[in-house]
This record gives structure tokens, sequence and C-alpha cells, in this order.
């Protein structure tokens, strides 16, 4: 009886040790692939950054009737983005393609959530 009570400890014993290194190795892949996920998006947006200058320095001071010109032109030669947005601080906000914002996301909602 004493034989088969430590049979079943070793038993019980190599399942958890099994399932704790499953849930370990399954944890650090996990996290592998999120470190990879953020490098990625990193070097994209870094990459980006000198058109973000470029494309600042453009805008400023365009009345808001160029800007929409200007983002038109913009998103035509990057179809790899789905959006382009302009926000001043006088509260212009152009976007292309052109899509009417919902409301919870207007520059007066966004301002009045601000100042709550």
């Amino acid at each position: 009886m004493a034989q088969n009570a430590l049979f079943h400890f070793q038993q019980s014993f190599s399942y958890e040790s099994a399932k704790s290194s499953i849930r370990t190795q399954m944890n650090r892949a996990a996290q592998s692939s999120v470190n990879l996920a953020n490098d990625t998006i990193n070097q994209y947006i870094k990459a980006k950054e000198p058109d973000i200058q470029i494309l600042a320095s453009n805008i400023n001071g365009l009345p808001q009737s160029d800007m929409w010109n200007f983002v038109d032109k913009y998103q035509a030669k990057h179809p790899e983005l789905a959006t382009t947005y302009i926000g001043t601080a006088d509260g212009a906000f152009v976007n292309a393609p052109h899509r009417r914002m919902p409301k919870h996301m207007t520059i007066e909602k966004l301002r009045t959530n601000d100042n709550a």
C-alpha cells in the first residue's frame, strides 16, 4: 500500500512539474511575441517620424481648406495608412479619407471632457 501511495505521489509530482514547465514555456513564448510586436510597431513609428515632421512643418499656418488638400494628397501617396488625421491647436480637424467623427470624438466633446 505504501508503494502504491508513493507511485501516486510521484505521478502527481510529475504532472505538476510538467504543468508548471509548460506554463512557463507558454508565458515566455507569449512575452517574446509581445516584445516582437512592440519592437515592430516602434520601428514603424520611428521610420515615420521624418514624415510627421515634414507634415507638421508643411501644414503650420495653412487655412483649413489647404489642409484638406494636403491630407488628401498625403493619404493618396501612403496607401498603407488607414487614415491620416490633423488636429490643430485652434480646434481645426481634418482627416483623409473624409469621415464624420462620432459625437464622442468631436473637438467640442473632447474639450468638455478635458475641463471636467
